[in-house]
């Protein structure tokens, strides 16, 4: 499916070439290493489960301004295209791990049939749902819920987007309206759940709009922006709202409040790094390491929970023991099958985008 654009000018939605941005990994980096430090650590008080937010805003982001560059270049939307790219970029990563740690967690499963339905509910992105319903409904394969809530994501988004890129009066207020729906979802979740349900689709979804949001705006303002949004001081107040919310989520353990602070502090950050400003931040974001990590945190994420919840099973072992092991173990295999896939992801994503 796709869709034509209505008459008239399209002056707003004019972007700047796409070229890469290496700020953009480091701050993928520090949700990945919040992330990664949470899960390796506990039962140690750490609110690192944070980091995950930072993926959702930047996921929404970088997903709204591909599919407006396409609008922007074509005049249309290409569902089919779109599908196809995310397939191409998630599943090969997806399944290969899932392959390669089938046979040991089915080996130390407490139990194989809990086993095998978990990965059924992770190679389908229904975790969330699952998790709705039973607690304990995911071992090995809990983390996946987010990638489940980005799945939704996937598939309703564009939908919408197409519907407001396609009435002009709809489209001349879309970046309030998308703001507007981001926050409201937040306030309800911080409101509804309180007693802190992490997976929660309510509490977590409104990263993703305000990351929406904020790539409407970026575009229409055809990636420059003035006044308080170039300042580095947005950026550091970015970062020390979300240091702040690592700190409230390690001492209580309630993560609902965290959550929106986590989305406003990214989205601070995130509005200074596409402004066309190169702060201090920016710069530091733009660091090698950090930018590396970025790149290879789509793998580190799948790679870390699974041999760290199989190798529990395994090792008759102290959480700290099982962590030192597990943690270089998990940036090797998360380095290799990046490097390794990569060229055959991007060779699928080009035939998909044909």
């Amino acid at each position: 499916m796709s869709v034509r654009p209505v008459s008239g000018p399209q002056a707003s939605l004019r972007s700047r070439s796409s070229g890469y941005v290496p700020s953009l990994d480091g701050l993928r980096a520090v949700g990945i290493i919040l992330v990664f430090v949470h899960h390796l650590i506990t039962p140690l008080p750490f609110g690192g489960a944070v980091g995950v937010d930072i993926f959702f805003v930047l996921s929404g982001y970088l997903i709204t301004s591909i599919l407006l560059r396409e609008y922007d270049r074509l005049g249309r939307i290409s569902l089919r295209r779109f599908y196809l790219r995310r397939a191409a970029r998630l599943y090969p990563a997806l399944l290969t791990v899932m392959v390669i740690l089938f046979v040991p967690g089915l080996l130390f499963a407490p139990s194989i049939k809990a086993y095998l339905i978990e990965n059924a509910l992770a190679a389908t992105y229904t975790t969330p749902i699952a998790l709705q319903v039973s607690d304990t409904a995911a071992w090995a394969w809990r983390h996946t819920w987010s990638l489940g809530i980005e799945e939704m994501f996937y598939l309703l988004w564009p939908v919408l987007l197409i519907g407001v890129l396609t009435q002009k009066r709809v489209r001349a207020h879309a970046v309030l309206g998308v703001t507007c729906i981001g926050l409201i979802l937040l306030a309800a979740g911080v409101a509804l759940e309180a007693a802190g349900e992490p997976e929660s689709l309510l509490l977590r979804s409104g990263g993703l709009f305000l990351g929406c949001a904020l790539a409407l705006r970026t575009m229409r303002s055809s990636g420059r922006a003035g006044g308080w949004v170039s300042s580095s001081k947005t950026a550091w107040i970015g970062a020390s709202i979300i240091l702040g919310a690592v700190v409230l989520a390690s001492m209580d353990g309630v993560l609902a409040l965290p959550v929106l602070l986590t989305v406003l502090g990214s989205t601070a950050i995130l509005a200074h790094i596409t402004s066309g400003s190169h702060g201090q931040l920016a710069r530091l974001l733009s660091w090698a390491p950090l930018t590396y990590t970025g790149k290879i945190s789509y793998e580190l994420y799948l790679w870390h929970y699974p041999l760290l919840i199989i190798s529990s099973w395994a090792l008759d072992a102290d959480p700290l023991s099982v962590a030192i092991v597990v943690g270089p173990l998990s940036i090797v295999a998360a380095a290799t099958t990046h490097h390794v896939l990569t060229p055959w992801v991007e060779r699928l994503k080009s035939r998909a985008s044909a």
